[in-house]
């Protein structure tokens, strides 16, 4: 019997129609490699792949470059992190202009994480990849640049505006980055690790930078490493172009009023309040460490010992990747250990509020310094990327609106920028300029934030029935396992038609 025109259709042509689990069972057995451009590849890449894949193969290329994408957002952060706050006090830069500057990143992302995933859903992943990348690249290079050769206002006006544009660039490289990933890994067990392990490496490359050389040339040598990883992105095959087939008029149809529904997955707003609590106690601790430390050693912006404290913790910090790494290549176990990713990211957010106390100068400055290097790390991992593995395996997650659903979830970071921005300096004024405060604060609003869903986690689990199990079916907490297994590789049947654009 002749194969329909539909059906030959779907299996030649870059449909989004096809089921994600079909297409991964067509990969295995017409060796058509999955694309994170779109699922069809060129007829010689499918010879390619028949005899082979080799390390210069398309799909190899696409993998390693949607990798080095990753690395991007953490080097940024991390650079930022460290030198970016004594930066911006040895300035002397006024509290409202600071708050400003704070502000002005976390604000724009929260409306563009979902439009730049939407958009990446459309277009692909790689063009915003570059745009970011450029952005970021120009940015790292101008904050010392302005710094050393303006002063007054001018400086630190220019200083605050690279800093807009650098953050706000490493923020939006996260949905970008993080969907092409799930592009190229079809487990999303898979992508989720070696995203933990690329964002250790970027964090590591970032903090060997602050320790060797001093500010300047730390932000310069972060800088030429973002360019080269930008530039590295041409490694991945461009898009699927001059292709003939064309799907029928009602696959066209379906195709795009499913894209222009938004479907929330059960328990997505628990999961964004996971991580909007997560967030918000990294934030604290990545903008303030170094400066909290030097408060700890009593040391003034400005001073020799206020530039030595500084390095000891960067050092610390350092130290502390070793164990992020370790803890991103440990995060299937970490999730099967305390049972599910939202017991996991429960447990995270204690390990960060206990970082954040640890700060209070009654603790020695030694078990501060072990708090920040071995239980930091860890629960950073795991806020940074169980949430997207446990949207990959939802039932009803749909592989077409990755992009957007990704940026979503990433408008959590967004909105807990915007907590930290508001309440960090105000905080710390109102104790005579002790960082402390923001601490001690931020560590109290996030760990309430994780009992108050651990209780109603609690409750619905061994209480919920009846009307309550009615009613709450449509709330923040899924109630059955089918919509919860995200850590343990146990995704279930996922709806994921179609095969998003890639890089």
């Amino acid at each position: 019997q002749a194969p329909s025109a539909r059906g030959l259709a779907q299996v030649f042509s870059p449909s989004p129609l096809v089921p994600r689990e079909s297409g991964d069972r067509m990969a295995g057995q017409a060796s058509t490699p999955s694309s994170s451009e779109g699922p069809a590849a060129p007829a010689q890449q499918v010879s390619t792949e028949v005899a082979g894949v080799t390390w210069c193969s398309a799909e190899s290329r696409r993998k390693t470059a949607a990798q080095v994408a990753v690395v991007m957002p953490e080097l940024g952060w991390s650079i930022c992190e460290a030198l970016l706050l004594p930066l911006l006090l040895k300035l002397k830069v006024p509290t409202t202009l600071l708050t400003v500057g704070w502000l002005v990143s976390p604000l724009l992302c929260i409306v563009l994480h979902p439009l730049l995933g939407g958009l990446s859903d459309k277009h692909g992943r790689r063009p915003f990849v570059f745009l970011l990348g450029f952005i970021a690249t120009v940015g790292l290079c101008v904050l010392p640049l302005a710094e050393a050769m303006l002063h007054g206002w001018q400086g630190i006006l220019v200083v605050v505006i690279a800093f807009g544009f650098t953050d706000t660039s490493h923020d939006l490289l996260l949905t970008p980055t993080r969907a092409a990933m799930n592009d190229a890994f079809l487990d999303p067990e898979v992508s989720g690790l070696r995203c933990a392990v690329a964002g250790g490496a970027g964090k590591l490359v970032a903090l060997l930078c602050v320790v060797a050389f001093d500010t300047d040339k730390a932000f310069f040598a972060s800088g030429v490493v973002m360019f080269l990883a930008t530039v590295l992105q041409f490694l991945a095959p461009s898009s699927v172009v001059g292709n003939t087939e064309v799907a029928p008029a009602a696959a066209v149809e379906e195709q795009a009023v499913t894209a222009a529904v938004v479907r929330l997955p059960l328990g997505f707003v628990t999961m964004w309040a996971l991580s909007f609590c997560g967030w918000l106690s990294i934030c604290t601790i990545s903008f303030g460490a170094t400066s909290a430390w030097a408060e700890r050693q009593v040391a003034q912006p400005g001073t020799p010992e206020f530039n030595v404290a500084v390095k000891v913790a960067s050092s610390l910090l350092m130290g502390s990747t070793v164990v992020f790494i370790i803890a991103g290549s440990a995060l299937p176990f970490l999730v099967g250990l305390f049972g599910g990713p939202e017991r996991a990211l429960i447990a995270a957010q204690a390990a960060l509020s206990l970082s954040l106390m640890s700060f209070i100068s009654a603790i020695p400055s030694a078990l501060t310094g072990a708090v920040l290097v071995l239980l930091y790390p860890v629960a950073y991992q795991v806020v940074a990327n169980v949430p997207f593995t446990w949207l990959e395996n939802q039932p009803d997650f749909l592989a077409e609106q990755r992009g957007r659903m990704t940026g979503l979830l990433n408008s959590s970071i967004a909105a807990a920028q915007v907590v930290t921005a508001i309440s960090m300096g105000p905080l710390a004024a109102m104790f005579g300029g002790k960082l402390l405060a923001a601490f001690v604060g931020t560590a109290v609003l996030g760990g309430g934030i994780a009992t108050s869903i651990a209780v109603q986690f609690w409750l619905l689990r061994r209480r919920a029935g009846g009307f309550a199990r009615a009613v709450l079916n449509g709330s923040l907490l899924p109630i059955d396992g089918t919509a919860s297994g995200a850590g343990s590789g146990s995704g279930g049947s996922r709806r994921c038609t179609g095969a998003a654009p890639g890089i």
